[in-house]
């Protein structure tokens, strides 16, 4: 009685804390791209109005290394949102495998199946995007190829899991992805960029391409994921 207690009680705080962070993730990635799409067509400072005043934001590459201290990198809200994602996968969806994510008509799994295969389709989603978002062809054949991808990587999904199971692992293998491209383009590339500020040189181009690409990517991503996520709830 009191472990059922308790797990209800964890279930719950996992639940509490991937939505928070979720909204702050989300928000703070729509809020730079509007940012960054005012400073470019400003080619000035931008102008924010807040309850207690008014702010000044503006771009700047040379950050003094008293400041550097202050720097918010915002890689923690994309962590804790995927670390507690798949918290809550474990503790709901792969302990109820056999009522979340099997459904007998469409294909008959076992339940350790079913986890193996989620668990290989998060690694083959990141890889497969991966791969497409860094091959050598123009932006556009690489966002089509993206796009194109993740379709029929959703049509599998509908083949091989329950109707619900495959909204979840979709959102996961998305949720995945956006995350990835945090831990290694996002903040590797900030870090680098830093570095060379640090050393008096210009930063890589090719670094900034990059995170551009994986920003805007993660920001094309946001709102579908939400969506899927969302559809668990709905009856």
């Amino acid at each position: 009685m009191i472990a059922a207690i308790a797990f209800d009680w964890a279930e719950f705080f996992l639940r509490w804390l991937h939505l928070v962070a979720a909204i702050f993730w989300v928000g703070l990635a729509l809020g730079f791209l509007r940012l960054n799409l005012t400073l470019k067509s400003t080619k000035a400072d931008v102008w924010r109005a807040a309850d207690d005043g008014f702010f000044r934001v503006s771009r700047d590459m040379n950050v003094p290394r008293e400041a550097e201290p202050q720097i918010g990198w915002f890689r923690w809200e994309a962590y804790v949102v995927w670390l507690s994602g798949f918290a809550l996968m474990i503790a709901i969806y792969f302990a109820k495998a056999d009522l979340y994510l099997i459904d007998p008509a469409i294909l008959a799994l076992e339940s350790w199946q079913a986890i193996l295969l989620v668990l290989m389709l998060l690694v083959v989603g990141w890889l497969g995007y991966d791969q497409l978002a860094k091959a050598p062809w123009s932006e556009t054949a690489r966002r089509v190829a993206v796009a194109i991808f993740l379709f029929a990587l959703a049509i599998a999904l509908t083949r091989m899991f329950s109707g619900r199971g495959a909204f979840l692992v979709f959102g996961a293998i998305i949720g995945t992805i956006m995350a990835a491209n945090v831990a290694h383009y996002l903040v590797p590339n900030q870090r680098r960029m830093l570095e060379a500020i640090r050393a008096g040189v210009a930063p890589d181009e090719a670094g900034f391409a990059v995170s551009r690409q994986r920003a805007l990517h993660n920001n094309y991503l946001a709102l579908p994921v939400l969506v899927l996520m969302l559809a668990n709830h709905y009856p």
